[in-house]
């Protein structure tokens, strides 16, 4: 999202192949017993490469509610919790189907929430266009980003672990509210 602001417009790259080990299907938060990783669970593909409109999301298990209850009892006393839960909590217990729209609806919240003004575009909707700033591949779990990057604000359960770096957009919102564009 701190990549995001200083864009007008953006485009998504709805035809590449889903890639699995990111951040397209999993968020980071932190609760009481320290960094959490919450995973999306997507309907297995058999190892055929799909692309990631096609990415279904799997309810055989009842993970919307967990993670819901999951994020209550991480935010729930964090200053700004009360506030967004009203429009974040249909987002997350009545999901889209599809992985994709799933995150694009949770990215048009987080835009409105933050009163941030920008275009989304779709690779597949555009003229063949180079990559000139091609992020899908920047964030991943698996590949750190520089703490020096990430400004500090207060965080629910800093007491215990002091600031911890490298959370969902969900950490700042709850912890900062509004506050949360200047951070970015």
């Amino acid at each position: 999202f701190s990549s995001l602001v200083s864009h007008e417009s953006i485009v998504l790259d709805d035809l590449e192949m889903y890639p699995k080990q990111t951040y397209r299907n999993r968020y980071r938060i932190l609760g009481a017993n320290g960094p959490l990783e919450l995973s999306l669970p997507v309907k297995s593909t058999n190892g055929i490469k799909t692309p990631v409109q096609e990415i279904a999301l799997s309810f055989d298990e009842p993970w919307p509610e967990q993670h819901w209850k999951t994020l209550v009892s991480a935010y729930g006393s964090s200053p700004f919790f009360q506030e967004y839960c009203v429009e974040l909590k249909p987002l997350l217990l009545d999901p889209e189907p599809m992985l994709f729209r799933h995150n694009l609806r949770l990215l048009n919240w987080i835009l409105r929430t933050l009163d941030l003004n920008v275009q989304i575009e779709f690779k597949s909707l555009l003229p063949d266009i180079p990559n000139k700033d091609p992020l899908q591949q920047a964030f991943k779990p698996s590949k750190e980003i520089s703490d020096t990057s990430i400004p500090y604000y207060p965080q629910v359960f800093e007491y215990k672990f002091g600031f911890v770096p490298q959370l969902s957009i969900l950490d700042a919102l709850f912890n900062t509210g509004t506050e949360t564009i200047e951070l970015l």
